[in-house]
């Protein structure tokens, strides 16, 4: 499973980089055992907000640290996580929080300035994840039910409106055994830039770093990527 590797690397290995979050000019370097403790901070933030496992999340973040521990929590209580890739289409995103029913909004200190747009969904319950370092991190067991319905995505919308993708447990074990059939020369000395989360997770499992970012990826910043020490991509 997903869950269980990480938490054997946490274990093995927890003063290693899971990840170096490069946001604006601050660097962020994440252990494994930081990594294990601020997923159940948010885990304790959504049990008080009364999220479960029936429970929908729009996580509407770009990728980020507080993005990943929001799937890393979501893949161990089973929470059924929206991810939305583009914000720019504010017609396109009313369509596709129609479609998905979300109960709650996740948001951070940048998104919760936009997040008005969702007004007319008047249900939806907000919650700002930068709070979650306020709350204890305490152990939850796993669900082994891999049945469940955890990530929801859309089509690019292409052909028309976009289409809603439901993903189970099985999908993203599935997905990341692929993975790991495709992925030859990377071990845990590696640094790497990963451009998609089911590979950011997948990089958790094999016990290396991730590079996560929110910037554009351009020269200068490539380079800087280099500085750090960025290895593989």
């Amino acid at each position: 499973m997903i869950i269980e590797k990480f938490l054997e690397n946490v274990e093995s290995r927890p003063n290693s980089i899971a990840f170096i979050d490069y946001k604006s000019r601050k660097l962020r370097n994440k252990t494994y055992q930081d990594v294990y403790l601020d997923m159940l901070k948010v885990v304790s933030y959504f049990e008080v907000n009364q999220i479960n496992n029936q429970s929908k999340i729009l996580i509407f973040l770009k990728p980020s640290y507080e993005f990943y521990l929001i799937l890393l929590s979501g893949i161990l209580r089973h929470y059924q996580m929206i991810v939305i890739e583009s914000f720019n289409d504010k017609d396109k995103l009313k369509r596709m929080v129609t479609l998905s029913n979300p109960d709650y909004l996740v948001v951070d200190s940048k998104t919760k300035l936009i997040k008005n747009i969702f007004k007319p969904f008047k249900n939806l319950k907000s919650i700002n994840i930068s709070k979650y370092h306020k709350f204890q991190a305490n152990f939850k067991d796993i669900n082994y039910n891999f049945k469940d319905p955890v990530l929801l995505t859309f089509t690019s919308g292409s052909t028309g409106y976009p289409k809603l993708i439901k993903r189970t447990i099985q999908d993203l074990e599935n997905q990341y055994s692929l993975i790991l059939n495709t992925i030859d020369n990377i071990d845990q000395n590696d640094i790497v830039l990963a451009l998609n989360p089911i590979y950011v997770l997948a990089n958790l499992v094999f016990g290396i770093t991730s590079i996560i970012f929110s910037k554009n990826l351009n020269k200068k910043f490539f380079l800087n990527l280099l500085f750090l020490g960025l290895t593989c991509f």
